[in-house]
């Protein structure tokens, strides 16, 4: 069979049509027929689908261990120090290093500057590995007491972890315009308000990836309310993609509010959708436009929002409404749609399904006592006589309730479930283990035992 030239233009058309569009590199046939196979370069790919964050804080920590290493007239990388010498420069760099100011680094710093160097030595194909190496067995111990020193002198509290947004600030952005329908930038805010909390996106990469078709308008037949529908997750910081069965279990929903417009997420993207231009309302367009001006004479420019625009969202939205507190951070947003529904007695595991948790205990992180609910705890320490400690006890039950209801059974104080034999007559004997007891109830031959609830 001869060799044949294939039309460029036709060649275009058939990897439009059959394979991913990314850049991996150019198209080459690898050998005669009708396949067409990339060029690749697997370290190059491996280097450009990195964390962006961490390759910058392992690279960015990495200048700091090597200017100590020079300090020590060690001029040589890590990967070309023997294990014996590594560890004895890290043993000291732990024990010596400080910010430039001469104040103590937190605990999770220190932490986080010998995970760099981890990753670095993986990254330069070493075999060293310092969190499970016998070798670095006094860098782990000096790193664990290094921790504990600081913690003594009242360290490792999180001084600048974001606080969540209360109503209040909320009212304020309403109030001043930075939210709701009448600006391009007001649209902007309050579609990533509404990513951000009733879809539980993570600000700068996951709302910068997001396209127009990854949302959409539904009906709910049951009710007859229209919602708009987060549909396609793309990469997060929990699903990576990785393992491609990890995957959310449903897609969460933003609700029509027809009372209010100009707080209602089907109204907000509807108005949205009809400022885009039309070129950019395909599915595979960016979601977030930049904004235009007078001189644009236009709602929304051609061209997505850069990240660093995304990032600057919050900050736009708290000078605009004159909200100063310093914690208040891109993450306040998400933070305040978990310690809102814990407030409200939603259960972890439903909180979960939002917010993209893998882990339970994580939804600890986000959500706290709120004031009211610490002054309510205090008064009963007090024994203070009000009606905030009945209000606390109410509270309590009926979150308890709620978790009651998630079960298959709840258990009375008698030990047997309530609910699961309800009008249920049972006869002979019969042997009941119920989860971890570990004794068993042996009902009587010669009785006609009813449970009931």
């Amino acid at each position: 069979m001869e060799d044949c030239q294939i039309d460029p233009e036709i060649l275009t058309a058939i990897t439009d049509k059959f394979f991913d569009t990314e850049p991996y590199g150019d198209f080459q046939i690898i050998e005669k027929g009708d396949r067409l196979f990339r060029k690749v370069n697997p370290d190059e790919f491996l280097i450009e689908n990195e964390n962006e964050n961490t390759r910058k804080k392992t690279v960015s920590d990495m200048k700091l261990v090597n200017a100590f290493f020079n300090s020590k007239n060690e001029a040589r990388l890590p990967e070309f120090i023997p294990p014996d010498q590594l560890n004895d420069y890290l043993c000291d760099f732990i024990l010596a290093v400080t910010k430039k100011d001469g104040s103590e680094y937190e605990p999770t710093t220190l932490r986080g500057f010998i995970g760099s160097v981890d990753r670095h030595l993986k990254a330069a194909e070493s075999t060293v590995s310092i969190f499970k190496d016998k070798e670095f067995a006094k860098t782990r111990a000096i790193l664990k007491r290094k921790q504990q020193q600081l913690k003594k002198l009242g360290l490792g509290n999180k001084p600048h972890a974001a606080e969540a947004l209360d109503e209040e600030m909320i009212g304020k952005m309403y109030e001043c315009g930075t939210l709701g329908t009448k600006t391009p930038k007001a649209l902007i805010h309050s579609l990533w308000l509404i990513c951000t909390s009733h879809f539980g996106m993570r600000t700068g990469k996951e709302i910068h990836q997001l396209c127009w078709g990854d949302i959409n308008i539904g009906l709910d037949e049951a009710s007859g309310s229209e919602f708009i529908s987060f549909t396609t997750e793309r990469q997060t910081k929990t699903r990576s993609g990785d393992n491609p069965r990890d995957t959310r279990a449903i897609k969460p929903r933003a609700y029509a509010i027809t009372e209010d417009p100009e707080k209602d997420p089907v109204h907000i993207y509807r108005t949205y959708e009809s400022k885009r231009p039309i070129e950019m309302c395909k599915d595979d367009s960016p979601f977030f436009l930049s904004p235009g001006s007078k001189t644009h004479k236009c709602w929304f420019k051609k061209c997505p929002m850069g990240m660093n625009a995304i990032y600057g969202i919050m900050n736009e939205m708290k000078a605009e409404s004159g909200i100063e507190n310093p914690r208040i951070t891109p993450y306040s947003s998400r933070k305040r749609m978990i310690q809102k529904l814990s407030d409200e007695g939603v259960p972890a595991n439903q909180i979960m399904q939002i917010s993209g948790h893998k882990n339970i205990n994580s939804i600890n992180n986000y959500s706290k006592l709120n004031p009211n609910q610490n002054r309510q705890i205090s008064d009963i320490l007090s024994n203070k006589p009000s009606s905030t400690v009945s209000s606390y006890q109410s509270t309590v039950e009926q979150a308890e309730t709620t978790r009651n209801l998630e079960k298959p059974w709840a258990f009375q104080s008698n030990g047997f479930p309530q609910g699961f034999f309800t009008n249920s007559n049972i006869h002979g004997n019969v042997i009941i283990n119920m989860g971890k007891r570990t004794e068993s109830q042996q009902l009587s031959q010669t009785n006609n035992l009813q449970i009931s609830c």
